[in-house]
């Protein structure tokens, strides 16, 4: 069987991975260092337990085993090949559920926050469709057309022997606190426009101490929800920075769009992720750039503006912003910016329409209202007097020069 197809296809349509070794051979500790959080309530899943299993394993049988709280792995023998694939969990997390197998095993309840966390960062899938994918998958790319039996191994009465101070300890907040410290300076750096930092920033996140997992498969293990998630942190970080909302909402499109142009690899993941990231950041520091001029306060206006300006603005409100007095933001404002308070309102909404006009075939009336003008009329108005030309107009000109 090919192993490489094999990893691909269980990854594709299952969202989980595979781990595969010699026939003959212990699997690796590194698995039961991963996923053995407890072995009182994973008995199955310790080094010694596990290598029993493997032993046991006959040809052409998917096993399936189960620990306590509901966490399962599939193996299976073929060719002088012996294959794990999970975990995965069947069920979302019920406090009940585990509370009952804390209580069995004598464990306290101090374990049910953690137990949470370890149990959804894998992904749920229905036991019928994990079983029926894996003997289509061994039918289709293993010789001949015999049909994999299957044995589901439950979990075994409670071990005492296993409950030690060491896994006692194992699992402390120390680690939960530090993945959100990481993260908080990842997305710091982007609010900064740091561009050279922010990718070392995020792949330092992307690493977590937490049973040793990759962060993107663990936390964000599916990889269409780990862009989703990495995707809005980031564009709500760059808008916290100040850089344009049509400019996030476009770079944060061809990154949805690149994603689904082929087959979701990690490797391309995080190809994915990085540019995405960079061209975010990037956005931060053109406008920290422009707007470097800009005392302060009036950079306070400037990006509440730019984040508001379709909006009904008032002054006491861009004045509470800033922290001065409306009068004096009103003559700080035109002194820095070169502009009233109501023409830089006028240029954010005119040169968020032209983009729109140009870029898309939305009537004027529907770009209007977006951009912040209700009567057609008006806007049409606002619009000849930032561009010299109606928006009608605008939008004919292919030669017209780009916003």
């Amino acid at each position: 069987m090919d192993r490489n197809l094999f990893a691909a296809l269980t990854r594709s349509l299952l969202s989980i991975g595979t781990v595969c070794f010699e026939a003959g051979q212990n699997p690796p500790a590194s698995f039961s260092e991963k996923y053995c959080y407890h072995p009182a309530l994973q008995a199955c899943y310790a080094e010694e337990a596990l290598q029993r299993t493997v032993r046991e394993l006959p040809e052409r049988t998917l096993w399936q085993l189960q620990d306590a709280v509901g966490i399962r792995l599939l193996l299976f023998r073929t060719d002088g090949t012996v294959w794990m694939c999970g975990p995965f969990v069947t069920q979302p997390f019920s406090e009940k559920r585990v509370r009952a197998a804390l209580i069995a095993h004598r464990l306290s309840a101090s374990y049910i926050p953690s137990l949470q966390l370890y149990y959804s960062a894998f992904p749920l899938l229905s036991e019928q469709r994990a079983v029926h994918t894996m003997r289509a998958l061994l039918r289709v790319l293993t010789a001949g057309a015999e049909e994999y039996g299957f044995v589901n191994r439950v979990p075994s009465e409670p071990d005492e022997s296993a409950q030690t101070d060491r896994y006692r300890t194992r699992f402390d907040y120390d680690t939960i606190r530090r993945r959100y410290l990481l993260e908080n300076r990842f997305l710091r750096m982007i609010e900064e426009g740091d561009t050279e930092h922010v990718l070392g920033a995020f792949d330092g996140m992307s690493i977590s101490e937490m049973n040793e997992k990759r962060y993107l498969n663990s936390i964000y293990y599916v990889p269409e929800i780990s862009m989703a998630m990495v995707r809005a942190l980031s564009r709500k970080a760059a808008e916290r920075g100040g850089a344009p909302l049509m400019e996030i909402n476009e770079i944060t499109q061809h990154a949805v769009q690149s994603a689904a142009a082929g087959t979701l690899s990690e490797a391309r993941i995080l190809r994915n992720m990085h540019g995405m990231i960079l061209e975010l950041t990037e956005a931060v520091r053109r406008h920290r750039h422009l707007e470097g001029r800009f005392s302060a306060p009036i950079r306070k206006a400037v990006s509440y503006l730019r984040q508001n300006y379709s909006q009904d603005v008032r002054l006491a409100e861009l004045a509470d912003v800033a922290g001065f007095a409306p009068s004096y933001l009103c003559r700080l404002f035109k002194e820095e910016v070169g502009q009233t308070v109501s023409q830089y309102i006028r240029a954010l909404r005119c040169e968020q329409a032209a983009r729109l006009l140009r870029e898309t075939d939305l009537p004027v009336s529907e770009i209007s209202a977006y951009v912040g003008y209700p009567d057609n009329n008006y806007f049409a108005k606002a619009f000849k007097a930032q561009y010299g030309t109606t928006p009608s107009v605008w939008r004919a000109q292919k030669d017209a020069p780009t916003v």
